[in-house]
């Protein structure tokens, strides 16, 4: 009995890191696409009680063309648009592309990373904590594998 334990104990230790790394991605999609549209409102809040909320200007913008089409190159009706903004002295570009048109300041949020700075709407898409996701994960399919191994056999 004891061997047993050990064994899935073992096994849990070993297999969560291996299948904590296929599973890290597909949680942080899953984080992406269902949990964080739900506190986005939360996070502009925090970000603007921080402090972190800064204005970009624009500085270069361009029609977006796709070529190879056989009629020359033809628009596709999006607009690209490299933004300015500094936090603390340094300077930080932002680059967004709209079909809507670009306007001349953009409003940018950050909860962190002053580089990491977006529109209201793109917060918290792209501070994703990989590593914390990554432990948990396999921290909880270790346990499943010692559970499931102990409960079969």
């Amino acid at each position: 009995m004891e061997a047993k334990i050990i064994a899935y104990i073992l096994i849990g230790i070993f297999g969560g890191p291996v299948a904590a790394i296929v599973l890290t991605p597909i949680v942080c999609l899953l984080r992406k696409i269902f949990y964080i549209p739900l506190i986005r409102e939360k996070l502009r809040e925090k970000a603007k009680e921080k402090g972190h909320v800064v204005q970009a200007t624009l500085q270069k913008h361009h029609n977006i063309r796709r070529y190879g089409t056989g009629f020359g190159p033809m628009s596709t009706m999006k607009e690209f648009g490299t933004y300015t903004y500094s936090v603390n002295g340094k300077q930080y570009k932002y680059q967004h592309i709209t079909t809507r048109g670009l306007h001349d300041n953009l409003t940018l949020y950050y909860i962190k990373n002053p580089r990491k700075a977006t529109v209201g709407g793109d917060l918290g898409n792209w501070e994703t904590p990989w590593f914390k996701i990554y432990l948990i994960v396999s921290l909880l399919v270790a346990i499943i594998t010692f559970i499931v191994g102990m409960m079969i056999g």
